[in-house]
């Protein structure tokens, strides 16, 4: 078991990956554990710009895919807390179910030995695109207490936070 130096220190743990065939789009997310607060972060990874600035290939690849599928906003339908169907964009739904079911196993996990009064999810750009989902999502919701997004893109068609808000909190 860790040993912890400082109140706000966390027991964290990288937990899930997931590379999307085709472009090589990494996606993965970490868990953090502060016993100071009893509080558990999910933490989504956003876009790593750092690939664009080392002119690293396949980070200009994933730069434009992603660019690409912020320009078409399709939407897929994707059945939500109390039954409630959200228009998703396909991009951010794609990249969300490539993790869904390990981030799943791993979440029970830290809320079966952890205990946590709240369980926040946050991230930045893509990361906070794949919390919001997370948030709707029947099985993850269960477990989620609050949303802290950074830049995030729309991520829905039609009255995604309206829904949410009057659905779940």
């Amino acid at each position: 078991k860790p040993q912890l130096t400082e109140p706000m220190d966390f027991i964290t743990e990288e937990i899930v990956d997931s590379t999307i065939p085709i472009f090589n789009l990494f996606i993965s997310a970490t868990l953090a554990y502060s016993p100071h607060s009893n509080i558990l972060f999910v933490a989504c990874r956003g876009t790593d710009y750092n690939q664009i600035n080392r002119l690293n290939p396949i980070g200009i690849i994933n730069f434009l895919h992603n660019a690409l599928l912020d320009l078409n906003d399709e939407t897929v339908p994707f059945e939500g807390i109390n039954n409630h169907r959200f228009n998703i964009h396909h991009g951010f739904l794609k990249a969300f179910l490539s993790i869904k079911d390990r981030l799943l196993v791993r979440l029970k996990s830290y809320v079966n030995r952890y205990n946590p009064r709240e369980v926040i999810f946050t991230g930045h750009s893509l990361g906070s695109a794949i919390s919001k989902v997370c948030m709707i999502d029947k099985e993850i919701s269960e477990y989620a207490t609050a949303y802290i997004g950074f830049g995030s893109p729309r991520v829905s068609a039609g009255t995604y936070d309206k829904d949410v808000y009057r659905k779940r909190w």
